[in-house]
């Protein structure tokens, strides 16, 4: 695209990056958890300002079970179809970008939901979401 028909420069453009960015770095994960488009504004971050930033992020929020279901509950997408309803799944693209595949997500549930030493209170919050796959595993 001409930059004559861009909204902003390539100076604007790189000026609302920079605060974007220093934006998301300072704050806190508990306040970027609760953004109402979440997935939205992961995407735009790693597809727009920053890949390795976002990642480093969820990989940091990911390391225990506890964050890594916060985390992976904010990350579902809506669809909605005439004989379901809206439905909120974990989409393939998603977890492919994010969390390294399908299979390592599946995997990890599976472990957390099968996992009587852990806490009990995230086997059931792990089996819900084993049952939102997009596509199944």
């Amino acid at each position: 695209m001409p930059e004559g028909d861009r909204l902003l420069s390539a100076e604007e453009f790189e000026l609302i990056k920079g605060a974007f960015l220093k934006r998301l770095v300072e704050a806190a994960p508990s306040d970027l958890l609760q953004v109402p488009n979440f997935l939205s504004l992961m995407f735009a971050w790693h597809q727009v300002a920053d890949e390795e930033g976002a990642l480093s992020w969820i990989l940091q929020q990911t390391e225990s079970e506890t964050g890594f279901l916060d985390v992976l509950e904010r990350m579902k997408s809506w669809s909605e179809s005439s004989s379901e309803g809206v439905q909120y799944k974990l989409r393939p693209e998603t977890l492919e970008a994010f969390f390294g595949g399908v299979s390592a997500v599946h995997d990890r549930l599976k472990k957390i939901s099968g996992d009587n030493n852990g806490q009990a209170s995230l086997r059931p919050r792990a089996e819900v979401l084993l049952g939102k796959f997009d596509d199944g595993p």
